[in-house]
């Protein structure tokens, strides 16, 4: 039994096939979309640190967030799992009257060590463990961690190539359903490449990450040789 998804492709195919713009009337083509998802271990975390100061002016708001953002890059730098990279986003002026600033303090870790099934996890739960300890000490809040891949390039080009197969398969069927053949390609545009920075739902001994891709292909149909 075929799904409803293959089913529902058949009949997109089917109704986009028409002439192309600009071609001969007799040139019929396919238009189908097609989504692919890739998966990769983290390459590197990132733990955000955000409080707001507020004063009796803009002045003492900003440096009063000036000096945590300041001493809490300190903290991290000196900690007993050293960040490779830490950074502070300029102070943000939310309001005027009265006076309120945020601060924001980011710190990257690597996460190879914490990609082995056997320890990895339970290292990567101790660092979550710290981080909120960091936290509470300077009276800041600590935003859900995000993961980054170790390739963006190399990870969103495998889900490219997984959508762009998915949509020649089903407008192959479509082809084979009207008596036809894939004769060329008339065009290819990528639609989304969407990351998720959160662990995917996905069997596996470690988290991974998602990158999911949705192209849209236009086919050339032409006789069955």
């Amino acid at each position: 039994m075929k799904s409803p998804l293959f089913r529902s492709a058949m009949v997109l195919g089917i109704l986009l096939l028409l002439p192309a713009a600009g071609r001969a009337a007799d040139t019929p083509v396919v238009v189908n979309t097609g989504v692919g998802t890739a998966l990769t271990v983290p390459g590197s975390v990132v733990f955000t640190f955000r409080k707001a100061f507020t004063g009796a002016d803009v002045k003492s708001a900003v440096e009063a967030a000036g000096a945590f953002t300041a001493e809490a890059q300190q903290a991290l730098r000196s900690g007993e799992v050293q960040p490779a990279v830490v950074s502070a986003v300029p102070p943000s002026v939310t309001a005027l009257s009265p006076a309120q600033v945020w601060a924001e303090v980011r710190a990257e870790f690597l996460m190879a060590t914490m990609n082995t099934p056997s320890t990895g996890p339970v290292q990567y739960g101790l660092l979550c463990d710290k981080m909120s300890a960091l936290a509470a000490a300077q009276g800041a809040t600590l935003e859900q961690p995000k993961l980054l891949p170790p390739d963006r390039d190399l990870t969103a080009d495998a889900a490219v190539a997984k959508a762009v197969e998915l949509a020649y398969s089903q407008a192959e069927a479509v082809a084979i359903t009207v008596r036809s053949a894939i004769y060329a390609v008339g065009s290819a545009e990528i639609l989304e490449v969407a990351w998720e920075d959160q662990p995917a739902a996905e069997p596996g001994e470690v988290p991974q990450i998602k990158c999911t891709a949705r192209v849209r292909m236009t086919y050339t149909l032409g006789p069955v040789e």
